[in-house]
Protein backbone atom coordinates (compact mmCIF):
# COMPACT_ATOMS: atom_id res chain seq x y z
CA UNK A 1 0.00 0.00 0.00
CA UNK A 2 1.44 3.33 -1.06
CA UNK A 3 0.85 6.36 1.14
CA UNK A 4 -0.47 9.32 -0.84
CA UNK A 5 -0.34 12.62 1.04
CA UNK A 6 -3.36 14.90 0.94
CA UNK A 7 -3.34 17.91 -1.32
CA UNK A 8 -3.70 21.33 0.29
CA UNK A 9 -7.33 21.56 -0.85
CA UNK A 10 -8.17 18.10 0.54
CA UNK A 11 -6.54 18.94 3.85
CA UNK A 12 -8.41 22.26 4.12
CA UNK A 13 -11.68 20.52 3.30
CA UNK A 14 -11.10 17.87 5.96
CA UNK A 15 -10.19 20.49 8.60
CA UNK A 16 -13.31 22.50 7.78
CA UNK A 17 -15.51 19.40 8.04
CA UNK A 18 -13.94 18.47 11.39
CA UNK A 19 -14.36 22.03 12.65
CA UNK A 20 -18.06 22.04 11.71
CA UNK A 21 -18.53 18.69 13.44
CA UNK A 22 -16.89 19.95 16.65
CA UNK A 23 -19.12 23.04 16.74
CA UNK A 24 -22.29 20.96 16.34
CA UNK A 25 -21.11 18.46 18.92
CA UNK A 26 -20.33 21.21 21.42
CA UNK A 27 -23.77 22.78 20.99
CA UNK A 28 -25.47 19.42 21.61
CA UNK A 29 -24.39 19.47 25.25
CA UNK A 30 -25.43 23.01 26.15
CA UNK A 31 -28.54 22.85 28.38
CA UNK A 32 -31.72 23.97 26.59
CA UNK A 33 -32.40 27.22 28.42
CA UNK A 34 -28.75 28.37 28.42
CA UNK A 35 -27.02 30.84 26.09
CA UNK A 36 -23.55 30.53 24.57
CA UNK A 37 -21.10 33.42 24.36
CA UNK A 38 -17.89 32.77 22.47
CA UNK A 39 -14.65 34.24 23.75
CA UNK A 40 -11.34 34.63 22.03
CA UNK A 41 -9.34 33.45 25.04
CA UNK A 42 -8.92 29.82 25.92
CA UNK A 43 -10.84 29.79 29.19
CA UNK A 44 -14.30 28.33 29.59
CA UNK A 45 -16.68 29.32 32.37
CA UNK A 46 -20.33 29.39 33.34
CA UNK A 47 -22.20 32.38 34.72
CA UNK A 48 -25.84 33.54 34.79
CA UNK A 49 -27.12 30.67 32.59
CA UNK A 50 -24.51 31.51 29.98
CA UNK A 51 -21.68 29.26 28.80
CA UNK A 52 -18.55 31.29 28.02
CA UNK A 53 -15.83 29.63 26.04
CA UNK A 54 -13.82 29.35 22.86
CA UNK A 55 -15.61 28.37 19.66
CA UNK A 56 -15.07 24.58 19.59
CA UNK A 57 -13.29 24.30 16.24
CA UNK A 58 -10.45 21.99 17.37
CA UNK A 59 -10.33 19.03 19.75
CA UNK A 60 -8.61 21.00 22.57
CA UNK A 61 -11.13 23.83 22.22
CA UNK A 62 -13.99 21.34 22.15
CA UNK A 63 -12.61 19.81 25.35
CA UNK A 64 -12.56 23.22 27.09
CA UNK A 65 -16.04 24.05 25.79
CA UNK A 66 -17.41 20.72 27.08
CA UNK A 67 -15.84 21.47 30.48
CA UNK A 68 -18.10 24.51 30.70
CA UNK A 69 -21.08 22.44 29.53
CA UNK A 70 -20.41 19.94 32.31
CA UNK A 71 -20.44 22.76 34.85
CA UNK A 72 -23.70 24.05 33.35
CA UNK A 73 -25.20 20.59 33.81
CA UNK A 74 -24.42 20.73 37.51
CA UNK A 75 -21.35 18.51 37.72
CA UNK A 76 -19.17 20.04 40.42
CA UNK A 77 -16.36 17.59 41.21
CA UNK A 78 -13.27 18.36 39.11
CA UNK A 79 -12.39 14.71 38.42
CA UNK A 80 -16.00 13.95 37.52
CA UNK A 81 -16.10 16.89 35.09
CA UNK A 82 -12.99 15.68 33.26
CA UNK A 83 -14.27 12.10 33.26
CA UNK A 84 -17.62 13.23 31.77
CA UNK A 85 -15.92 15.27 29.03
CA UNK A 86 -13.56 12.42 28.16
CA UNK A 87 -16.47 9.98 27.99
CA UNK A 88 -18.49 12.30 25.74
CA UNK A 89 -15.59 12.72 23.33
CA UNK A 90 -14.84 8.99 23.23
CA UNK A 91 -18.52 8.15 22.71
CA UNK A 92 -18.43 10.29 19.57
CA UNK A 93 -15.27 8.61 18.31
CA UNK A 94 -12.92 11.50 19.08
CA UNK A 95 -9.56 11.20 20.76
CA UNK A 96 -9.17 13.15 23.97
CA UNK A 97 -6.34 15.69 23.61
CA UNK A 98 -3.22 14.12 25.10
CA UNK A 99 -2.56 16.76 27.76
CA UNK A 100 -6.15 16.41 28.99
CA UNK A 101 -6.30 12.63 29.45
CA UNK A 102 -7.23 11.37 32.90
Amino acid sequence: MVYKPYTVEELQMRRKAASDTYVVLGRMYVPDDWKVEERANSYASVQFKTVFGPKPTTRPRLYRFLLACAMARGITDDKEIHRWVSTVMRNHGLKVPQKKRR
